[in-house]
């Protein structure tokens, strides 16, 4: 589902830009899974459109040394509900 693609070598969270970033926010924190939201000032200057998508819609969620497997699972699951899938 992801509308990026890159190389995901050594970071603490893993990009994921959907159609619907806002609404995969609340639904993951709504489950208490902490999702910050990136550069929280930047809608006060002017973006072009690909700024402004991924302003809105990217979903930084956390994969860092802090979860564990199961964390893993349970992040997908909840993902996977929404999606459907």
């Amino acid at each position: 589902i992801n509308l990026l693609s890159f190389d995901i070598n050594g970071t603490y969270m893993y990009p994921l830009l959907v159609k619907n970033g806002e609404e995969l926010r609340n639904y993951l924190i709504n489950h208490k899974i902490y999702v910050p939201k990136l550069w929280p000032n930047l809608d006060k200057f002017e973006l072009n459109e690909f700024e402004s998508n991924l302003f809105e819609n990217l979903v930084p969620l956390p994969i860092d040394q802090r979860y564990s497997d199961n964390d893993m699972k349970y992040l997908l699951d909840i993902i996977k509900k929404l999606y459907c899938f």
